[in-house]
C-alpha cells in the first residue's frame, strides 16, 4: 500500500512519466502512468531504486493484461522486473544504499576496510593526523623554481 502511504512518491513517479512523454513526444497509456505512480511511491517509501524499478513492470504488465491492452507472459514480466531490479541496484549501490538493511553503508565500508585498500591508518583517523616536525630536518630542493634564490636566502637566514 505504498501508493496510499506515500502520495509524494506517487506524484513524483507520475511526474517523471509525464516528463518522459514530453521529451519523447508521445503519450503513454494510463496503465503506464498508474505503474509509474506506484513505482514512485514504492521507491520513495522503501528508499530503494531497485524496489521502485521492480514495481513498474509488474504493475504495468498486470494492468495491461487485465484490461486487454496487451498479453504479457509471466516470464516476460519476470524478466522486465529482474532487469529493473538490477538497474535499480546499481543506482542504489552508487549512492551508498544497502538494499537489504536500508542503510548508507558505502562510507562505513570504506573506513572499515581502508587498510586493505592501502589507506594509511593516520589518514583514517584524521583527527590525530597532524605531526610536529623539526624544520631543520626538512630537505629543500627549490633551486628549479623561478625566484628560488630569494626563498633559499630567507631559509638560510632562519637557520642561522
Amino acid at each position: 500500500m505504498a501508493f496510499m502511504s506515500n502520495p509524494v512518491g506517487a506524484t513524483i513517479g507520475f511526474g517523471m512519466q509525464l516528463c518522459g512523454d514530453v521529451l519523447s513526444g508521445h503519450m503513454s497509456s494510463m496503465e503506464s502512468y498508474t505503474a509509474a505512480s506506484w513505482s514512485g511511491a514504492a521507491g520513495l517509501q522503501s528508499g530503494s531504486a531497485a524496489i521502485g524499478g521492480t514495481t513498474y513492470p509488474v504493475v504495468k504488465n498486470t494492468l495491461e493484461n487485465y484490461f486487454g491492452v496487451s498479453n504479457h507472459s509471466l516470464s516476460d514480466t519476470y524478466a522486465e522486473a529482474a532487469d529493473a531490479y538490477m538497474q535499480g541496484s546499481i543506482f542504489d549501490i552508487a549512492f551508498g544504499y544497502h538494499p537489504y538493511t536500508g542503510e548508507q553503508q558505502i562510507i562505513d565500508y570504506c573506513t572499515e576496510n581502508a587498510n586493505s585498500v592501502g589507506i594509511p591508518e593516520r589518514a583514517i583517523n584524521y583527527d590525530n593526523a597532524t605531526e610536529t616536525i623539526n624544520p631543520s630536518e626538512i630537505r629543500y630542493s627549490q633551486s628549479s623554481i623561478n625566484g628560488s634564490s630569494e626563498i633559499i636566502s630567507n631559509m638560510k637566514k632562519m637557520d642561522g
